[in-house]
């Protein structure tokens, strides 16, 4: 059984440490209090069981580590990108999507906060659209280092033995 601390929490649900704290204040999540400066701790069943509650937590939490997957396993197949940068990217998108699950799980919607995220959402969209785009123009510039490599070494490879050959001579 693994144990959470409160930042830990924080980290994978994208809410602020404080957040968590006042769930265990307020009853919502069982912890154990380690005293003065050692802070919480929150089992793995337990988080699990706050999640099942909060129906809406559970699915943005899970594609947010989806997103995180996902783009570990692009980016490690997308030359230049790598699984960090890939890992980041699938992070962020996941970390987005919990956000609006989050948002529309609440029954108080109100029209100017529903504004807002769809305003987020584009702002994040074109943003997105550029990275792609960078990632696109930086991708095709290492292919074309790559070829010129490639050319430069199969001109040595047929160079070097007819420098062998003279030195025998």
């Amino acid at each position: 059984m693994d144990i959470l601390t409160t930042k830990e929490i924080a980290e994978k649900l994208n809410v602020n440490e404080e957040t968590v704290r006042r769930w265990i204040r307020d009853g919502k999540l069982d912890a154990e209090d380690l005293g003065k400066g050692y802070g919480y701790r929150v089992s793995s069943k337990e988080l699990e069981r706050f999640l099942t509650e909060h129906k809406g937590w559970t699915r943005a939490v899970s594609s947010a580590i989806t997103g995180t997957t996902m783009g570990a396993a692009v980016g490690s197949l997308i030359p230049g990108v790598g699984t960090l940068l890939g890992s980041a990217l699938g992070l962020a998108v996941g970390s987005l999507f919990e956000k609006t699950m989050v948002f529309l799980n609440d029954d108080k919607l109100d029209p100017k906060n529903v504004e807002k995220m769809r305003f987020e959402l584009v702002v994040k969209k074109l943003s997105l659209e550029k990275e792609i785009l960078e990632l696109e123009a930086k991708i095709s510039s290492h292919q074309h280092e790559l070829t010129l490599l490639k050319h430069e070494l199969k001109t040595i490879n047929e160079l070097l033995p007819v420098v062998e050959n003279k030195l025998q001579k």
